[in-house]
């Protein structure tokens, strides 16, 4: 079920951003489910393109105040997702589609960033996703890894968030700034607290590592 969940809301993000980024191609976006070159692909690769490219257009409509409803949006989201996982569990991802339309604001994190602009988005969101250059933050323990694995040892807790750190690793194309720093931001006490660096940074990664002062010239 979790696998299927994360392959349904990978795929929605991929369907976000060709929305929203002029330099994606529908054309493209299908040839990453679909092999043109067998006869049998053929029929169902020109009813997904059809889908999707009315799905791109009914969201920028909604997203610039043209369309009000978002009921058909999620319905053609449903179908697209019927053809290319004819199997999977995808309620959850469905749920997420209906969270972000309810504050159109959501959707800006699926917008391209401008050269003169950076784009957050948490390591969820990140998956299947390739950018020039990457920002890893919140390096920290407790954090990455979590509570569970420094205390408990919890394993599975412990593979999550080396899962979650792969992903972060791994979606730079020329270059990564893996941060951490002697302070965080503890959110349930609105405060900042002493941080320790997280062990994923340690061994073949110190050598790497760079201090700064805080001060520019």
């Amino acid at each position: 079920m979790d696998d299927h969940q994360s392959l349904c809301s990978r795929f929605l993000s991929k369907l976000l951003f060709l929305t929203f980024d002029a330099e994606q191609t529908v054309y493209n976006f299908v040839n990453e489910y679909y092999d043109r070159e067998y006869s049998s692909h053929q029929r169902i690769i020109k009813v997904i393109t059809n889908l999707i490219k009315q799905f791109t257009i009914e969201l920028k409509d909604y997203t610039n105040g043209i369309l009000k409803d978002i009921d058909s949006i999620i319905n053609l989201f449903k179908e697209i997702l019927s053809y290319v996982y004819p199997n999977m569990k995808n309620d959850l991802t469905v749920e997420n589609l209906i969270y972000l339309l309810e504050d159109k604001d959501r959707l800006n994190s699926f917008i391209p960033a401008k050269d003169n602009e950076i784009q957050l988005m948490n390591l969820y969101k990140a998956k299947g996703l390739e950018f020039e250059v990457v920002i890893h933050l919140d390096l920290y323990q407790y954090i990455l890894p979590e509570y569970e694995w420094i205390i408990n040892n919890d394993m599975e807790s412990y593979k999550d968030t080396l899962n979650l750190h792969y992903v972060g690793v791994t979606r730079a194309k020329k270059a990564i700034f893996l941060m951490s720093s002697t302070k965080r931001y503890q959110v349930k006490n609105d405060r900042f607290i002493k941080a320790q660096k997280s062990e994923f940074l340690s061994g073949d990664m110190e050598p790497f590592q760079t201090k700064w002062n805080g001060q520019s010239n």
